[in-house]
């Protein structure tokens, strides 16, 4: 059995799994852009199967064009898996965010403010009953 499989199942659930933790702290533009590449490499894989070069594109020993419509919405899945769990090492590795693009979701939607797991939560201590010293008026000098 070739180690290959493995790996690119592995992919997958490694994203699932980082889907998951973008939902769970809702982390919208993190779930939308997940999506957004699970249903892009869905739909290149199926679109790639209706070509004419479909059945010089090999995976194992099946060519793309006589693959079933599971078969290829695995192989999106895991297509877009591989390149988002890449991407995730990139990440890791370029400290200096060198590569950053701007989120697809902006601050004015929902989601918007919350906390994402590295961020600390705001405090839910109720306001001091006593106004904020910069903001208190200053006694008259004599």
């Amino acid at each position: 059995m070739s180690f290959a499989p493995l790996v690119a199942v592995g992919t997958l659930v490694f994203t699932f799994v980082n889907f998951l933790t973008y939902v769970r702290a809702r982390r919208w533009n993190g779930v939308l852009t997940q999506v957004i590449a699970w249903v892009a490499g869905i739909g290149a894989i199926m679109l790639a199967a209706r070509t004419d070069f479909a059945s010089e594109v090999s995976f194992g020993t099946s060519n793309l064009k006589e693959m079933d419509i599971e078969t290829q919405v695995f192989l999106g899945l895991i297509a877009t898996s591989i390149l988002s769990t890449v991407n995730e090492f990139k990440k890791a590795i370029d400290n200096s965010d060198s590569a950053k693009k701007d989120p697809l979701l902006t601050g004015n939607g929902p989601g918007a403010g919350t906390v994402t797991p590295t961020e600390s939560p705001p405090s839910s201590a109720p306001p001091s009953a006593l106004p904020d010293p910069a903001l208190r008026p200053k006694p008259p000098s004599l």
